[in-house]
């Protein structure tokens, strides 16, 4: 796909497509799958650069991207007949490769936007778009492909390789997002084999075509070279997308035109195209046209053969769930894993985000927070309490934050509170209720999940991690043992644990101790909380619970302590059952209506 850069633009691709020119084509060979006496034929042509070519049988019309000069100029267009194009749709934020769906959406990757995208194809332009998958922390979502059975693939190239974090991602039929692979210098295009075995990979890096055998869950095997050019080193240009034939024929973008490849990775022959050519799609009524977005131009060239998506079987994951032949059965939750919600200390931070993928939003949300003594613990740790949340219509993240004693206090606060922010910057495109969230946390977590229910904004340690704007304050808290007052009494098996969260002793920083308890924040208009404690717990005492209730009932704010007789530092069986019933019952009353 395109190198999305927002100055200069065309000026780059004219340079690139210069170079493309040098890149002799005659010796190589006419592919036999072109038909006879074929030629290419401009179909449009503006002083735009294009990418993203998609063919939508049903309305007969091709579909592809267009970039100007500047970030704000980008759109989808549609070609309505050679030499003229309908604006399908404006200012997409730099969608950029694109895929027909297996349900027959358009699928789009959003450079700026960091999204994966759904359209229905409307007459006008996108009806019911839906976001598949937002992540501020990726690059600039490239290029999309669906695999037969619903799972979906996009690149994530790091262009500038200074984090050397380029990545393919996974979106799975079920909603499950994750990296697949991270071997690759710079990822471009890719394309699903029409039997779903394996995923083809474009590399900027050394300028040649990958392939990985799909795994039965969606994931990928160790992967090889398939095709490497046989053009000179300085010759090259980057390998952009492509797409495939119903033999399994590839046809690959890059140094000098079109490259047809067989599906063992031998040339059969170049298209020699005279502009850079970014990608290509079989379309027209018997699907044997290939068309070539390129620098300036779209060509068609008739073909002997048809496109894979005529011939393709799709073949869902659950075909019994599923509600079309050939379209995955809707997932009950959508799971973005490792999204980024802010920076703290030069890192970047990660939350796992789940929502329902029924009903329409905007959901409440509930955070749950690790456990771990401020120095272990993760944010994996709860992903089975997020999937439970997303199945009782509620949205949820897991948050991950800096842990000690490489940070010691304020860090762990300063995160979550930003993982709060962000969630309520971003909560329209999340489909989230940013006056409807709760906080639930395990031990050092549930101390943070207090900060966030008693600290207002002038209490400080907001940390610099982004979104300022907004409030970091939680409507409700849900309690694990949790210590509520550093300052009291503290077991000495807990003493290292404070030390090493604190940087020192009571003694040595009462008021660091202070400052880092939550009930010194306690007042009027806090969030009612639900207290949990084991009466014999050794690292927190139960009397800890106590401390918090009464602080809460002085400041007049509604709750409950829920004491385990005779247990520790967590429990299980019933009382574990009783606990979580329990739990779901207070975040019901307190965050739906």
């Amino acid at each position: 796909m395109l190198k999305v850069l927002c100055l200069g633009l065309v000026g780059w691709l004219i340079t690139l497509g210069a170079v493309h020119s040098q890149a002799s084509a005659q010796e190589i060979g006419r592919p036999a799958t072109v038909a006879d006496n074929a030629e290419l034929v401009s179909v449009y042509s503006d002083p735009r650069f294009f990418e993203g070519p998609v063919w939508d049988g049903v309305t007969g019309k091709l579909y592809f991207t267009a970039f100007g000069k500047e970030k704000s100029d980008t759109q989808i267009l549609r070609l309505d007949e050679p030499g003229k194009v309908t604006v399908w749709a404006d200012k997409t934020e730099g969608v950029n490769g694109m895929a027909l769906g297996n349900d027959g959406r358009l699928i789009g990757a959003q450079a700026f936007g960091h999204r994966v995208l759904s359209y229905a194809i409307g007459p006008n332009g996108p009806v019911d778009p839906q976001v598949l998958l937002f992540n501020p922390g990726l690059h600039q979502p490239n290029d999309v492909a669906q695999a037969p059975n619903g799972d979906i693939y996009f690149t994530d190239p790091d262009f500038d390789g200074k984090n050397k974090s380029s990545a393919v991602h996974l979106l799975t039929a079920n909603g499950t997002s994750r990296k697949i692979i991270e071997d690759m210098q710079v990822p471009n295009g890719l394309k699903v084999s029409n039997d779903g075995r394996w995923l083809y990979v474009a590399d900027d890096g050394p300028m040649n075509w990958r392939r990985y055998p799909i795994q039965a869950d969606g994931t990928v095997g160790p992967g090889s070279l398939f095709f490497d050019p046989p053009v000179a080193a300085d010759k090259r240009t980057a390998p952009d997308g492509f797409t495939i034939d119903e033999r399994g024929t590839l046809y690959l973008s890059g140094s000098g035109g079109v490259w047809v490849v067989n599906r063992d990775g031998v040339s059969l022959g170049l298209i020699p195209i005279p502009e850079f050519c970014s990608n290509v799609a079989f379309g027209g009524a018997d699907g044997k046209t290939l068309y070539m977005t390129c620098d300036k131009q779209v060509y068609s060239l008739r073909m002997k053969v048809r496109g894979g998506q005529f011939t393709r079987t799709n073949k869902p994951r659950d075909t019994a769930a599923s509600p079309a032949a050939g379209s995955p059965a809707k997932p009950a939750y959508l799971l973005q894993e490792n999204v980024q919600y802010g920076t703290g200390g030069g890192e970047k931070l990660f939350l796992h985000f789940t929502r329902p993928t029924t009903g329409n939003g905007p959901f409440p949300v509930v955070v749950f927070i690790h456990g771990g003594g401020w120095s272990g613990g993760k944010k994996e740790d709860h992903k089975a309490q997020a999937i439970e949340a997303a199945q009782k219509g509620y949205a949820s993240a897991t948050i991950g934050y800096r842990l000690a004693p490489k940070h010691k206090f304020p860090a762990q606060v300063e995160d979550v509170k930003c993982a709060i922010r962000w969630l309520r910057a971003n909560a329209k495109e999340l489909k989230i209720r940013p006056d409807k969230i709760g906080a639930v946390g395990f031990s050092a977590g549930a101390h943070l999940a207090m900060m966030l229910g008693t600290m207002d904004q002038a209490d400080g340690l907001e940390g610099n991690g982004g979104w300022a704007d907004q409030s970091s304050k939680v409507q409700v808290v849900v309690d694990f043992v949790g210590p509520t007052d550093l300052s009291a009494t503290i077991p000495e098996v807990s003493q290292g644990i404070l030390k090493n969260f604190l940087g020192g002793t009571r003694d040595e920083m009462p008021e660091t101790y202070k400052k880092a308890s939550p009930i010194t924040y306690v007042n009027a208009g806090d969030a009612p909380m639900l207290l949990m404690q084991g009466t014999r717990d050794p690292l927190v005492p139960g009397e800890q619970a106590w401390f918090m209730a009464e602080a809460l009932t002085n400041a007049g704010i509604p709750g409950r302590v829920e004491l385990m007789l005779g247990d520790g530092h967590g429990w299980g069986g019933k009382k574990l059952e009783d606990s979580v019933r329990g739990m779901w019952e207070f975040l019901d009353r307190n965050l739906k209506p």
